[in-house]
């Protein structure tokens, strides 16, 4: 089954998420099939792709072996917006030919192209006291880091929450992977959960058996968005299917769980022990959760990979 999110006249919900992968979308994207129907059966021909600097780039759509697609145009806009794998996609459609697009990168963090003549930096710096991970050692933002080269794959990465940084910013991050030493790698730290940029993201790193079969959603995150869980929620996977799910709550310990339904999705996409989810709250206008997306991604030889 493939679904778009039901619109209840409410524009905001007229969107979609892709994980951006080079081999399969450096020339053209696939939008999910259940998504077309906000076309109300007239496609347009030409759609406008509008980054959140408000850069826009004009782009034709394509029907190809009954799939609709990004095509002419798709390139240079994937192009210029330097899109890598794993890049994590966001359109919001207006209802007539233009798409609001925000992109983030592998970090969680909103993709911001950097000037070409200054040098990459990468700050580290610590959690807040009152977050549910173990703080790291605050690193003064700015300072350069140093780099591996491009060839050279790296055994760590920091996952990011709170606005995107700006020059001199301080930023949060939680390392997720410790540093390899020359002969062998060490086991990522046990992170349980990590809010992302986003305040209706987070993420799950499943690094025991048991975390499989039961997945805590955050308590920083509800508290700061005030998001209310009903018993029943569903998730989405990224091509727009639908599973039915529950919501079960230890309301004096205020712990809440994915129950039922949570062990089929599991199952279905072959979630293991190593494996990270990224998930996203889709509420209505009166802040209850209605759907929560979820995105896997698999640990590999070759580091993170999105899975569809």
């Amino acid at each position: 089954m493939e679904s778009a999110l039901p619109s209840h006249g409410d524009k905001s919900l007229q969107e979609f998420f892709k994980v951006f992968l080079l081999r399969t979308g450096s020339t053209k994207l696939q939008i999910p099939t259940s998504f077309t129907k906000f076309f109300n059966g007239v496609l347009p021909l030409k759609v406008t792709l509008v980054d959140h600097d408000r850069k826009s780039w004009d782009v034709y759509l394509e029907k190809t072996e009954g799939c609709l697609v990004f095509k002419d145009g798709w390139q240079q806009f994937a192009k210029e917006k330097v899109l890598e794998d794993g890049d994590f996609l966001v359109f919001q459609y207006d209802g007539r030919s233009t798409f609001n697009v925000k992109i983030f990168s592998k970090t969680g963090c909103r993709k911001v192209a950097a000037p070409a003549s200054s040098a990459k930096i990468e700050p580290t710096v610590i959690l807040d006291e009152d977050s549910d991970q173990r703080c790291s050692k605050e690193i003064q933002c700015g300072r350069k880091r140093k780099q591996s080269p491009p060839s050279l794959k790296t055994n760590e990465e920091s996952v990011l929450e709170g606005p995107c940084p700006s020059e001199g910013a301080r930023f949060k991050s939680k390392r997720v992977y410790e540093e390899k030493d020359d002969h062998n790698e060490k086991k990522p730290d046990p992170t349980k959960c990590v809010p992302l940029q986003n305040s209706h993201h987070f993420q799950i790193y499943f690094n025991a058996p048991w975390r499989l079969k039961k997945v805590e959603i955050p308590r920083s995150v509800l508290r700061k968005t005030n998001i209310k869980l009903m018993s029943k929620i569903s998730l989405r996977d990224e091509n727009g299917k639908l599973w039915p799910a529950s919501i079960i709550s230890i309301k004096k310990e205020y712990r809440h769980f994915l129950g039922g339904g949570w062990n089929d999705f599991r199952r279905s996409y072959n979630i293991q022990e190593g494996d990270r989810c990224d998930f996203e709250f889709v509420v209505d206008k009166a802040n209850a959760a209605q759907e929560l997306l979820v995105r896997v991604r698999s640990k590999c030889s070759f580091g993170w990979v999105d899975c569809k």
